[in-house]
């Protein structure tokens, strides 16, 4: 059974409102509240020693620091029928620091009194950077590419209204993941006294590598990929290896150099400890792989049309004595992991 935990970054966001008052308004206007903005932000991962899965704080945390990475934020407010603007259009960004912690240098903002309030969100704000497109937190665009880029992306969206929310609370922003994976495992057939290895792999054209995350005010949903773009290669996600060996008790995983292997191919793929980063997407007809060992090739139908987002397609694929192929398919959510750095904006 899945073991899941809820990580959460904790994240105190300091707001001051550019057109609150604190003194008290006429009743057809606004009154700034004492209490600033929090939000916790809570994310959705699962895996373990890589850079490019978000599996915990520490991990955040050290891609905010090594690679510059962000999460963007935009935040409305809407009083009277009137949206106002908190960012200008332009979302504040939280980058990591030495001592742990998450900062955006920005003035204070405050919440505003009988206001209906929007966060939207965003990671990795510098990875996508001008991919994305929001004109303000009821609508964010990401065009996605896997082939060039392999980093988790994960948004989130969140509304509140000051008449029923407690003030002291943070505000809940739940993360989740807006992409899939696939993962292939090798090895024999249980008994078996081969050891085989593992040379190459590649996806064949059935699957789309890039499109439009269209993450909208009001169905705002991770399965909202639209644009979907065939690529121009002829092998999707080409990944070639000196030899990984396998047998009936050490498995093999493609993407991936293990100590002794050297990648010839693909080594952009090999970041996240065997997974590749697809775009969500119903295929026409079963996705195939083409694959390789030192004597054979193969071609095997991937069985399934349905690519979640949020989820891990593993496949094990075992070989036989007789050199035939026998494969199963796990699909997993990721895990849900526990953290509690703060974020300080």
């Amino acid at each position: 059974m899945l073991k899941r935990n809820l990580y959460a970054i904790a994240c105190c966001i300091a707001l001051t409102a550019a057109h609150g008052c604190q003194e008290k308004q006429e009743e057809n206007s606004w009154q700034t509240s004492v209490m600033p903005i929090r939000c916790h932000v809570s994310s959705v991962s699962g895996m373990s020693g890589n850079r490019s899965l978000i599996e915990s704080n520490d991990q955040l945390n050290q891609i905010g620091i090594t690679k510059g990475e962000a999460i963007a934020l935009w935040g409305d407010f809407t009083f009277n029928g009137e949206v106002f603007h908190e960012f200008i259009n332009t979302p504040l960004t939280c980058t990591t620091t030495e001592n742990n912690t998450w900062n955006y240098h920005d003035y204070t903002r405050y919440w505003n009194n009988h206001a209906q309030y929007k966060f939207r969100a965003f990671f990795p704000m510098n990875a996508i950077g001008n991919k994305a497109q929001a004109a303000d937190a009821a609508s964010l665009n990401i065009d996605y590419n896997t082939e060039t880029l392999q980093e988790d992306l994960l948004v989130t969206y969140r509304e509140i209204n000051t008449d029923t929310w407690n003030l002291e609370k943070a505000v809940p922003l739940e993360m989740q993941h807006a992409l899939a994976t696939l993962k292939f495992v090798f090895k024999m057939e249980e008994g078996s006294k081969r050891t085989n290895s593992l040379t190459s792999l590649h996806l064949d054209k059935q699957l789309k590598t890039a499109g439009r995350l269209i993450y909208n005010t009001p169905n705002v949903s991770i399965n909202s990929w639209h644009n979907l773009q065939t690529s121009a290669a002829t092998q999707l996600y080409a990944w070639a290896n000196s030899g990984i060996n396998f047998n009936a008790t050490t498995q093999a995983v493609a993407y991936t150099t293990p100590q002794g292997t050297t990648t010839t191919m693909g080594a952009e793929y090999c970041v996240s400890n065997g997974h590749v980063l697809i775009i969500p997407q119903e295929c026409a007809v079963a996705p195939t792989i083409s694959l390789t060992t030192p004597t054979k090739a193969y071609n095997v139908s991937l069985g399934t049309t349905q690519f979640t987002p949020g989820k891990q397609y593993i496949y094990t694929i075992t070989v036989r004595d007789d050199d035939e192929l026998h494969i199963t398919l796990r699909i997993k959510k990721w895990n849900e992991l526990d953290s509690s750095y703060d974020i300080n904006f």
